[in-house]
């Protein structure tokens, strides 16, 4: 995308978005294990050397049951010939919910949670770079719920911010 000024000038330098894409989830996603399992990913493909990316991911309608106590989350990026592909981003948790305290043996509603994450990969042009969600029931034995009962709308937007 070539940007120019009101008199025609281009305009030059980084920090132009060269590309959004986004994905969007309406169906209830289930967490009834402590293993991470995949909510939600979009793939994008770099339009230019030297990107970085930033990534804004909201997760709704959470909800979880009465023996269930948190739901933990991370950020993955994965992709042919990329830096740190097939592996979680951040090497701790990108963010946990616990709920409220003094209500652990109860069913609640724990809401949307947001995060925006700014990645600086490795990549070749043409290299395809999969950004996506992955969570968890952390403690507990019951089961976590996104978008609950089918009403939330779970969604990763992607931006690549040419160098």
């Amino acid at each position: 995308i070539n940007y120019t000024k009101a008199n025609g000038e281009p305009i030059v330098g980084g920090g132009k978005v060269l590309q959004v894409v986004s994905h969007f989830i309406t169906s209830a996603i289930n967490l009834n294990s402590s293993s991470y399992a995949s909510v939600i990913s979009k793939a994008i493909t770099p339009a230019k050397a030297g990107s970085t990316f930033v990534i804004f991911t909201t997760i709704d309608g959470v909800y979880k049951d009465a023996t269930a106590n948190y739901i933990r989350g991370k950020l993955t990026r994965s992709g042919t010939g990329v830096s740190g592909g097939a592996s979680f981003i951040n090497v701790a948790k990108l963010w946990d919910h616990y709920g409220y305290y003094g209500m652990v043996s109860s069913q609640i509603d724990l809401g949307t949670l947001t995060n925006v994450c700014h990645d600086n990969p490795s990549y070749s042009l043409g290299n395809t770079i999969t950004y996506g969600v992955d969570a968890r029931r952390f403690d507990g034995s019951g089961t976590i719920q996104i978008n609950k009962w089918g009403e939330g709308t779970t969604s990763i937007l992607i931006m690549e911010i040419g160098a």
